[in-house]
């Protein structure tokens, strides 16, 4: 196996085009390339390698078949459904899933109706081919049209909030997510893939290590260019920010060990931080994620997805007693949890209100945000927050200000710096002119014709993207296309 640069590939390529012999193989050998990348977990280089293929030959199945998959596991989704499409009008059997898959990219797309047509295709399909786990099949397809549904509704809604991507100081090319926000919003501590985390170093998808970053507001209001929080808490492996005490004295993160644990980091006098301590009264040996306190930091709540919990990640509550002892954490019900994931929760300052992800109840794709409030001792339905601040993809780490006015979070968007950016959440001024345009457009006109217009309501704080280069690390096995022998590196 052997490492080597972007620029050696694109000069493969063009030596390839050159010659008339090896034109005619040029995609296959491209494709198979990108194959390998894409085996190792290297999708977005992979998805660059076979869309050179499509260049090479527009008729490539396996080409267009898996620049769409790529694009569908990757950023800029509802580009998938021109490449999916064409995959499927050269070869209508070149993959059990194409009709599903052209479905999740028209509905990343907002093209609902087109979504609903195709996922009923393949439900047909299925029962053609009667795979044998058709009926779990037929249910997922059922649950993208039911997000279908609701989209249609939230997108028609009137918006009342709007989003304020965070611009190009916090945000970068590189995945931003996972944001905690001090009360007074003079501090905002994240999660960041960019270049230049601690060690520097990528993990099997070729990206970087999480590494916890932390950004101060300057006196006019503007922030300041994020610093490494420190190798106390970072290493050369994943570290997340997760949730911060209501004091902002206490910072907690996630590791990927022993399935995933939950550690407290506490404020020292000189304003560093504290050795990570593991929370061993909520750790267990299955995944704990996310965690939130009360104002008072009586109540705690946390996802887990250990044993007896409704399906995934569950939310689990637990209480302090006057002697500072919590209680056994207990599954907070099924009025709140699914069969499917829900995550990163938020109480608010009174501990009435609870913000969480979940990819369940009325979600109109991936995870959306929801609130309930707590009344006479029960959670309230779960209502979701709509668009704009949902979408079709993951909308997640929702967080408040201290005077509940700004909400904070992660979403993927088209307009953004990045594969996931952070942005606040306001509401929407009252007086506000109304302005109409439509919603992320997929690739066919007739998805288009589908997607109702939409408030505008997502603003940057930046009005242009810095251009940037990155080195791409590729792996695979290098060839000379005339001679057969493999190429030095």
């Amino acid at each position: 196996m052997y490492v080597f640069m972007w620029k050696r590939l694109l000069f493969i390529f063009f030596s390839i085009a050159l010659g008339a012999d090896s034109y005619a193989q040029a995609d296959a050998d491209a494709v198979n390339l990108a194959d390998e990348m894409y085996g190792f977990g290297d999708k977005r280089d992979a998805l660059d390698v076979y869309l050179q293929a499509v260049s090479i030959n527009p008729a490539n199945v396996r080409a267009n078949y898996m620049a769409g998959k790529c694009y569908q596991e990757t950023i800029e989704k509802d580009k998938s459904v021109k490449f999916l499409t064409k995959a499927y009008e050269l070869d209508g059997n070149v993959s059990e899933d194409i009709l599903y898959l052209i479905g999740k990219g028209y509905q990343y797309g907002a093209g609902f109706d087109k979504a609903i047509e195709y996922f009923n295709m393949y439900k047909n399909d299925l029962a053609r081919t009667e795979p044998g786990d058709k009926p779990e099949l037929i249910k997922k397809a059922d649950k993208h049209i039911q997000e279908c549904e609701y989209a249609k509704t939230f997108y028609k809604q009137k918006a009342t909030k709007e989003l304020i991507n965070l611009g190009g100081v916090l945000n970068s090319e590189y995945p931003e997510y996972s944001p905690v926000i001090s009360a007074d919003e003079s501090i905002i501590i994240f999660t960041s893939r960019r270049q230049g985390t601690t060690g520097n170093k990528k993990d099997v998808d070729n990206e970087f290590f999480e590494d916890i970053f932390v950004s101060k507001k300057s006196a006019d209001g503007q922030w300041e260019t994020p610093k490494n929080i420190g190798t106390t808490i970072n290493t050369e492996f994943h570290e997340a920010s997760n949730g911060l005490s209501p004091d902002g004295k206490k910072l907690y993160i996630f590791r990927e060990v022993n399935g995933g644990d939950i550690f407290e980091c506490i404020q020292t006098q000189d304003g560093n931080w504290s050795k990570p301590k593991k929370m061993d009264h909520i750790n267990t040996k299955s995944k704990e994620a996310s965690i939130t306190f009360s104002g008072d930091g009586k109540s705690m709540v946390f996802s887990s997805d250990r044993p007896g919990g409704l399906g995934n990640l569950d939310l689990y509550i637990s209480k302090q007693d006057a002697k500072g002892k919590w209680s056994k954490p207990v599954n907070i019900g099924s009025d709140l949890n699914t069969q499917y994931d829900e995550d990163s929760p938020f109480l608010s300052h009174d501990g009435n209100t609870l913000f969480f992800s979940s990819a369940g109840h009325s979600s109109m794709g991936g995870y959306d945000i929801f609130k309930s409030t707590n009344v006479n001792g029960r959670w309230s339905k779960p209502e979701n927050m709509g668009y704009p601040v949902n979408t079709t993809d993951n909308d997640i780490f929702y967080v408040e200000s201290g005077d509940g006015a700004h909400g904070y979070y992660a979403s993927v968007r088209g307009d953004g710096f990045g594969e996931t950016d952070l942005y606040i959440v306001t509401n929407k001024k009252a007086n506000e002119p109304k302005k109409e345009e439509p919603v992320a457009a997929v690739v066919d006109t007739a998805a288009k014709e589908t997607a109702a217009p939409i408030e505008a309501s997502v603003k940057t704080a930046v009005v242009a993207k810095p251009i940037a280069f990155k080195s791409v690390t590729v792996r695979g096995r290098v060839y000379d296309v005339k001679g057969g022998k493999s190429v030095s590196t």
